[in-house]
């Protein structure tokens, strides 16, 4: 067993999988740019970094459970809403784009969370 396949036995055991998918890719990086051995550890750990933050975002989007598509025709129009058919009807039209107006959608406060972790609000 050569020290690339070891190592990537060991990501595996471990758990680091970001590392074993780019060891190959981070050993290249590492000889081109002659880094020193903390520089191809802070490579290895940055893509480890990368990929449990790509797969954290995937999780949250899967839990999220929403739609892949979605338009204003769904919309359930109730009371309660706030919204009547002729405010979704003038939504449809797309006139607030060209007078250059902004539409605030509120969501419950799981949701808030869920986005602001998804970088999809900005942070207070």
């Amino acid at each position: 067993m050569n020290q690339k396949q070891q190592i990537d036995q060991y990501c595996r055991q471990y758990k680091i999988t970001g590392m074993a998918t780019k060891i190959e890719q981070t050993v290249k990086i590492a000889e081109n740019k002659q880094l020193s051995y903390l520089g191809f550890l802070v490579e290895l750990f940055e893509q480890e970094s990368l990929h449990r933050e790509h797969q954290a975002k995937e999780r949250l989007l899967k839990t999220a459970q929403l739609p892949a598509k979605s338009s204003l025709d769904q919309y359930e129009l109730r009371d309660q809403n706030g919204l009547s058919l002729q405010k979704i009807n003038t939504l449809k039209e797309m006139d607030w784009l060209d007078q250059i107006y902004n539409i605030m959608l509120t969501v419950p406060q799981v949701s808030a969370r869920l986005f602001s972790r998804l970088d999809f609000a900005p942070r207070l």
